[in-house]
């Protein structure tokens, strides 16, 4: 369910949806933030990867947790 609203509300922001905008993961979204230029999303595998919001693809994928990445906060300067 949580995988679905992140690609719901990232298309939904950039005022389109197609199949293409969909991004696919084996592991489930557990937090998302985003804003003009990235989304950010919290994931199951205990990742956190971040997207381009205009492009819709990978841009880095972040590792180090020990379990589910529950929460995300960035500012300007980080993830």
């Amino acid at each position: 369910m949580f995988k679905k609203d992140c690609l719901t509300k990232r298309s939904w922001m950039a005022g389109s949806y197609t199949p293409q905008d969909t991004v696919t993961t084996s592991s489930s979204v557990y937090a998302v933030k985003f804003d003009e230029e990235k989304v950010v999303c919290g994931m199951q595998d205990s990742h956190i990867r971040v997207y381009d919001r205009k492009t819709s693809k990978l841009t880095l994928t972040l590792s180090g947790h020990r379990d589910w990445v529950g929460a995300v906060q960035y500012d300007d300067e980080k993830v």
